[in-house]
């Protein structure tokens, strides 16, 4: 059997990728609704624009991973191995993200690089958008690195993925549209969901609207 779903394969796919992308806005929306305080709304447009960037360039390896291990494996199931490596990517890739980013908040205090030790916070009263290009720099090389061993374990587990993979794609037999909505934006919904919510609270700092004392406490 060879699945024909193509993550890249028309108009469809493309409006189906706009959707996950509405679905992604609409879930920071939300947390920005319910968030309590609210951080200053520059602060926040900030923080979700590190996160916006990331998650493009996460969306994009994500999508080249699934194309490359369709070619290698005996029928080409990128669908399949798309959903397979979102959930790879939410579970291990954001578990590696949050301790990569502790680590490096921990080594910039020792090291004193007041740019990257309190993720978030990017200067009082005034933005330092140095401090914020440093940020998203570290940010994005971190999401890249947490990428790269996230495909690794795609690769040593490739032979026992290939089992659930078919079985995914078996379901939907003859639909692969069904399928491209199923795997691109009913599973990511819930998946891309928890995603946002923890990157957000990663790249969010905690005083939020406490920049002042803070910003005293930190020397800045």
């Amino acid at each position: 059997m060879t699945d024909n779903c193509e993550l890249l394969g028309g108009e469809y796919s493309y409006i189906v990728q706009g959707v996950l992308l509405l679905v992604a806005a609409t879930s920071l929306l939300i947390r920005r609704y319910r968030e309590n305080p609210k951080r200053r709304s520059d602060i926040w447009l900030l923080d979700i624009s590190k996160q916006g960037l990331s998650s493009l360039m996460a969306h994009g390896i994500g999508m080249l991973v699934s194309i490359s291990l369709s070619m290698i494996s005996e029928e080409k199931y990128q669908c399949g191995w798309y959903f397979v490596t979102y959930l790879v990517d939410t579970v291990l890739g954001v578990y590696l993200a949050y301790k990569l980013i502790k680590y490096t908040e921990a080594k910039a205090v020792k090291k004193s690089w007041k740019s990257l030790k309190d993720t978030g916070f990017y200067g009082f009263p005034k933005v330092n958008y140095k401090v914020y290009l440093k940020q998203v720099l570290c940010w994005l090389g971190i999401v890249a690195f947490a990428r790269i061993i996230c495909f690794a374990f795609l690769l040593a587990t490739f032979i026992l993925l290939q089992f659930p993979v078919k079985g995914i794609t078996s379901l939907f037999d003859n639909h692969p549209n069904s399928y491209l909505i199923c795997v691109m934006v009913a599973g990511p919904v819930f998946l891309n969901s928890i995603q946002v919510y923890i990157q957000d609270r990663i790249l969010g700092n905690q005083y939020k609207n406490n920049e002042l004392s803070y910003a005293l406490r930190n020397g800045s």
